[in-house]
């Protein structure tokens, strides 16, 4: 119905100036809906024919969540982030691309030092999994991370934060309250 309403809205002439967000809405339904490559083709529409604008740079945006979130592809995710950001970075769309593009980076950094077996994995472990968790709305990847943490040898007592945060752990909603 949402995707009929949406469709409707675009089909409008006093609403043309609107019709870049009313695509990306599609979009965002199509994703939300399991559609994928219809959200991407959508979106590629709308970098097409709105050029420089906040539309691009969202739509930009919101192809980089789909690789991300959807397809757990962050290479490809940091690239369609930078293209935000290149597309219009003072967008809000542009400055959120530009902060998850720095959790990224963290990510990649406490991802390398997790694979090191010294006394900073656990430490590399748990950052990991809260970056996942607080910054990037990846429950599962951060659940992941908990669970290895609890594989390694505890002589640091970081189990139990592993434990309490992996038990806990529902959606990032709920992320700030704690398995008693």
């Amino acid at each position: 119905e949402a995707l009929r309403a949406y469709e409707e809205l675009a089909g409008v002439k006093r609403l043309r100036a609107y019709e870049g967000l009313v695509r990306l809405r599609q979009a965002q339904v199509l994703e939300h809906t399991g559609r994928l490559d219809e959200a991407v083709a959508v979106c590629e529409d709308v970098i097409r024919r709105y050029p420089r604008s906040d539309e691009s740079a969202e739509a930009y945006y919101r192809m980089g969540r789909i690789a991300q979130v959807r397809r757990k592809d962050l290479e490809d995710a940091d690239r369609l982030y930078d293209l935000a950001v290149k597309e219009k970075g003072a967008s809000p769309a542009g400055r959120e691309a530009q902060q998850v593009q720095k959790d990224l980076a963290e990510l990649k950094r406490q991802r390398a030092a997790a694979e090191k077996p010294d006394s900073k994995q656990r430490e590399a472990l748990l950052g990991m999994a809260e970056l996942y968790l607080f910054r990037l709305s990846d429950i599962d990847s951060a659940l992941q991370a908990y669970r290895r943490v609890l594989d390694i040898p505890d002589s640091a007592g970081s189990a139990p934060k592993a434990s309490s945060r992996s038990a806990g752990t529902t959606s990032p909603a709920t992320s700030k309250t704690r398995a008693p």
